[in-house]
């Protein structure tokens, strides 16, 4: 049953290339319909890779009563992807490539592909430059001082909310280079990482939405935030390390 769907999946993407005029010389099924967490109303996650594709896009189509997110790129650009991975410690194209279920392999470059993606997993990400680490540290700093000032920001309720919803962010985002690990964009692989490494530190940062949402009280919540961030980032409003903030 499960190799039914995979291929009737398949013959979709195929049809859907088709009809958008997409070369396929790799076709990678990835996400959800491949790791078999798939629902009935899970997007279908493929990349194609498509050497007469000049630039890199992606298409999000409903087709065929499915919300299909198609990347399209060139063979050298999905190897320039997986050095940025490594690089950037931004793996969304290796853990892609690696997880993915190769529907199509014209040229034998799929399974090179992801023997590349796990190898790159497997030597982790590298550690954060200072200098990304400073822009990040004052821009947290910057920005949650910011809050306090209302004219910055506004101070309704609802403003108050999306500030410190942000302000929130910027901390998963700190704790992530704190604890060397990968560094997602994607919400729901970051998420992961926190649960994993930071399970008690996230569910204080997101109880201190209460501070604003029931009370609108900006000055408790930055103390609060202030508190548990302590331990982990450098709260002096001086640099450290020269940084580009502007």
């Amino acid at each position: 049953m499960e190799n039914e769907n995979i291929q009737a999946l398949k013959e979709i993407l195929v049809s859907l290339c088709s009809e958008q005029d997409i070369n396929i010389s790799t076709l990678f099924l990835h996400g959800s319909h491949a790791s078999g967490t798939a629902s009935l109303d899970s997007d279908i996650d493929a990349i194609v890779l498509d050497d007469k594709c000049v630039k890199s896009r992606k298409v999000q189509v409903r087709y065929e009563n499915h919300l299909i997110q198609l990347i399209v790129m060139s063979s050298s650009e999905a190897l320039d992807a997986l050095h940025f991975s490594r690089a950037r410690s931004a793996p969304f194209f290796a853990v892609s490539f690696d997880t993915s279920i190769v529907l199509i392999d014209n040229d034998g470059l799929g399974e090179y592909i992801k023997t590349i993606s796990k190898q790159i997993l497997k030597l982790g990400p590298l550690p954060a430059h200072p200098q990304e680490i400073e822009l990040k540290r004052i821009s947290f700093l910057n920005f949650l001082n910011d809050g306090t000032r209302k004219k910055y920001t506004g101070s309704t309720i609802p403003e108050s909310i999306l500030w410190a919803s942000q302000v929130i962010n910027m901390c998963f985002d700190l704790l992530v280079i704190y604890a060397d690990e990968w560094r997602f964009n994607n919400s729901r692989f970051k998420g992961e990482i926190l649960r994993k490494t930071f399970f008690s530190i996230r569910s204080e940062l997101l109880e201190c939405l209460l501070l604003v949402s029931e009370n609108n009280s900006r000055e408790e919540f930055s103390e609060k935030i202030r508190e548990i961030m302590h331990p982990f980032v450098n709260l002096n409003e001086n640099s450290v390390h020269p940084h580009c903030s502007i």
